[in-house]
């Protein structure tokens, strides 16, 4: 019934246009925002958030100044400074919390899950590696377009062995992640470095033929997109880096 009556104001707000400033924020919208979160965590309930604003943005009809599509961002933005300041509070790191966040907060306890797993395996000796593993695969990626990936192109043995094992590791983690339980998915997934490293030793993704090098670069993809089922780890700043990076 909490979250009932909080959300509603939520929308009502956000949706007739009323602006909520650093300074004005007549309907507490930061407070209802919050207190929403809170009970998300402490009950540990696992539900969407963009589906729960759907369903009172229709209740509201043509009563509403704003369009859906704004009334959802501008929510889930709320919603994303709101978990923040509440990770924060707890102690948790600044770049873990923004790693967590990062896939998204439409499940509020599992966005929350996320950040703990995180804050969890950073003393691992595998946690650094990996991080800067991770990095890699996003620095190659970055402004590159969608590709589909075929296994029937694979030229190297190292390319065989990454995609096999990264078919394992998927078909192990993704049920976990489906169920929050982020701590064992990312150990799991941690299992991907070795081939990782012994693909970037051995294959040129740049490859000069283009079909070769496109199939790799989906690969990456494909690795790319299972590990920010968990977390984008490009937010996390590791000992001698910028904090800017």
């Amino acid at each position: 019934l909490s979250v009932a009556d909080k959300i509603d104001t939520v929308v009502g707000v956000l949706g007739l246009g009323i602006q909520v400033t650093g300074s004005s924020d007549p309907f507490g919208l930061r407070r209802g925002v919050q207190g929403i979160a809170k009970i998300l965590l402490e009950r540990k309930l696992s539900l969407s958030l963009g589906r729960l604003l759907d369903k009172v943005i229709v209740v509201y009809g043509t009563r509403l100044a704003k369009r859906r599509e704004e009334i959802k961002a501008a929510a889930m933005e709320f919603f994303a400074g709101r978990l923040r300041y509440l990770c924060e509070t707890q102690g948790f790191r600044y770049d873990i919390v923004n790693a967590g966040l990062a896939p998204g907060v439409d499940n509020v306890y599992h966005a929350w899950l996320r950040v703990k797993a995180l804050d969890g395996l950073k003393a691992s000796p595998a946690f650094e590696p990996f991080i800067l593993m991770a990095k890699r695969v996003n620095n190659i990626l970055r402004d590159q377009p969608a590709t589909r990936l075929n296994p029937g192109l694979f030229a190297e043995k190292e390319e065989r062995e990454l995609f096999t094992a990264y078919g394992i590791v998927k078909n192990n983690a993704a049920p976990l992640i489906a169920k929050g339980d982020f701590a064992r998915a990312q150990a799991i997934i941690f299992r991907l470095q070795p081939c990782l490293n012994a693909f970037f030793d051995q294959v040129l993704v740049m490859a000069e033929d283009k079909k070769i090098r496109q199939n790799r670069l989906a690969l990456l993809q494909a690795i790319q997109k299972l590990l920010l089922g968990v977390a984008d780890y490009s937010h996390v700043v590791l000992e001698g880096e910028s904090a800017g990076r």
